[in-house]
């Protein structure tokens, strides 16, 4: 609230500046307040019935002018009023922690799809890669006829062929760097480095595929179950 005043030269200034906070609250609030604080003046009982009787104000009549709104009951206390930031459609914590869950299992079911989609497409160039290397030491071995014309002399042979580490080989088992050695050589081969030539992820997940009991060795019987799927596929 401003209060003005004329000088001798007819300019209107400011006297006074007062600046008031106001509280909405609700009626019987209001009137038990003024109460109160008549009361605490001393204010005689037919004074107050007086002042009571004309309260509360009719609607649209304030104590200063204008009358405030609700944004500037908002800016004065925003606990009173609604936000203007409030979003106006509240979605329920339980259909936010369904969707959540949701979004989080296709999340890892799409993970797992392509890790799998992965290792497929791993196997299945190690399993080339392998046929090739084979066919050029054993051409009958890995034909692609489901094993036809191959003899138990030539899985024999092969098998021997590759069980040969200098610290066990002849045992009867293939291991992982024996079957690695095999693979990666090119002595006496024609062997192109190329196309051929077998990544060490590859060959982890060929050995896995072949050793199908997880011994870390390949026998004699996974080893002609593996030859057996070359040949079918």
């Amino acid at each position: 609230e401003k209060t003005f005043y004329r000088d001798i030269n007819n300019q209107i200034n400011i006297f006074a500046e007062m600046y008031a906070d106001f509280k909405k609250v609700s009626e019987s609030a209001y009137l038990a307040d003024i109460q109160e604080k008549m009361n605490d003046k001393n204010v005689t009982q037919a004074t107050q019935a007086s002042i009571l009787s004309k309260l509360p104000l009719e609607a649209g009549v304030c104590l200063r002018d204008p009358c405030p709104t609700e944004d500037d009951w908002a800016t004065a206390d925003p606990n009173l009023s609604k936000s203007p930031y409030e979003e106006k459609y509240q979605v329920k914590s339980g259909v936010v922690a369904g969707f959540t869950v949701t979004g989080a299992l296709l999340l890892i079911i799409g993970i797992v799809i392509y890790y799998q989609w992965t290792i497929y497409k791993i196997k299945e160039s190690a399993k080339k890669k392998f046929a090739s290397r084979m066919a050029t030491s054993t051409h009958n071995l890995v034909s692609g006829k489901d094993s036809a014309g191959v003899t138990p002399k030539d899985l024999i042979d092969t098998f021997n062929s590759i069980d040969c580490g200098v610290n066990d080989g002849g045992d009867g088992l293939i291991s992982k760097d024996e079957l690695w050695a095999y693979v990666t050589s090119t002595k006496g081969d024609n062997v192109k480095k190329i196309d051929s030539q077998m990544t060490r992820k590859e060959f982890d997940v060929l050995f896995d595929t072949i050793d199908k009991d997880k011994s870390e060795k390949i026998d004699f019987t996974e080893f002609c179950a593996f030859i057996a799927e070359l040949n079918r596929s």
